[in-house]
């Protein structure tokens, strides 16, 4: 439905994960386990994970995800995020 949050978990595989991108033409895409954001991953954390691993798009998402998250809460004003941008993240 509209407003969805499309994610994977940690267990999917990178294929799925893949799929997703390409179909709903997005570069990332929120890792999220029993409803709590638990990672992002990126078409590049994709291709580094595929060449890096002999198992290639079977790895789990988890092996490629990035986890070292920014976070704000939804009442913060936009003026928050400043300080990130600027940090280069």
């Amino acid at each position: 439905a509209q407003g969805d949050v499309i994610s994977v978990n940690p267990q999917d595989r990178l294929a799925l994960a893949h799929k997703r991108m390409k179909e709903l033409d997005v570069s990332q895409l929120p890792v999220m386990q029993h409803g709590a954001l638990v990672g992002i991953l990126s078409q590049l954390d994709v291709l580094h994970a595929v060449a890096r691993h002999t198992m290639g798009f079977e790895e789990p998402v988890a092996s490629a995800m990035q986890t070292q998250l920014i976070t704000l809460n939804a009442e913060q004003p936009i003026e928050a995020l400043l300080p990130i941008f600027n940090q280069g993240m």
